[in-house]
């Protein structure tokens, strides 16, 4: 154990992209459009990286389809598979006939 940051904003890697003006997430708006948002990341691991600037925390990313998605593109919003697996768990049985 290295150290423990307090306070940054962490995103799941894949939603960080790469262009040509440097890295930038796309923020789902409560409008579900898609926003380029620059960011500096401070460093990343397999699975999540520290963004520096750029986010606040609490806002939605997009982690997967980027590629389809340019500013102000409309956003469908999917439950990941651990959140579907979870509400699954915790539905009430159902009788068998």
């Amino acid at each position: 154990h290295v150290g423990t940051d307090r306070g940054v904003v962490v995103v799941p890697s894949s939603a960080i992209q790469s262009g040509q003006n440097g890295t930038y997430v796309f923020v789902v708006g409560t409008d579900q459009t898609a926003k380029i948002v620059p960011v500096t990341v401070d460093r990343t691991t397999d699975r999540e990286a520290v963004v520096r600037e750029g986010l606040t925390g609490g806002e939605s990313v997009v982690t997967d389809g980027q590629s389809r998605l340019g500013a102000a593109s409309k956003v469908v919003v999917k439950a990941s598979l651990d959140a579907a697996a979870d509400a699954a768990a915790k539905a009430p049985a159902r009788p068998q006939s």
